[in-house]
């Protein structure tokens, strides 16, 4: 932990060790897996070098295939983009669902920026949360979200927030 840091831990990992080094920081729960998805994120990446991004998720939307189709054209082999024409929560728990979430956890490890398109307007993408779990930079793509606690997180320290056209 760091003392002093305004702090954001999600599946109420808080404790009374960190609430005495920053009594501002805040939990909330969030169910990004089970426990233990992130635990190795200061582990280097298979490889040992990262690459700038990373966004795995359904494509469902303009916006997600936007951001893909960008950082793909900007950075190349740089950016670990797939968009799935499925949505893998439905086939969580098949071999498939099960390989997909393995390459995701990767890919956000291994990355230095989690792009976090939206899917819905106006709604948060949940990979905001899981990059913030992760230890990860959030780009945060989303037109008019609202974002949870604002008068008690201060989210242009802990997210970068775009507007969906950029």
């Amino acid at each position: 932990f760091f003392p002093g840091v305004d702090s954001i831990f999600l599946r109420a990992a808080l404790t009374t060790r960190h609430l005495a080094a920053n009594p501002r920081s805040r939990a909330f729960a969030w169910p990004v897996s089970q426990g233990g998805w992130f635990d190795d994120w200061e582990t280097p990446p298979v490889g040992g070098s990262y690459r700038l991004c990373s966004l795995h998720a359904f494509n469902s939307c303009g916006v997600r295939k936007q951001v893909a189709e960008s950082a793909r054209a900007a950075l190349g082999e740089q950016a670990d983009v797939i968009l799935y024409p499925d949505f893998t929560g439905a086939i969580y728990d098949t071999p498939e669902g099960v390989r997909r979430r393995k390459l995701y956890r990767e890919s956000l490890r291994g990355a230095l920026v989690a792009l976090c398109p939206r899917s819905i307007p106006g709604n948060p993408a949940y990979r905001l949360y899981e990059a913030m779990a992760a230890g990860r930079v959030a780009m945060h793509f989303c037109d008019r979200a609202v974002l949870p606690f604002p008068d008690r997180i201060a989210w242009n320290r802990v997210t970068v927030q775009l507007p969906e056209a950029d």
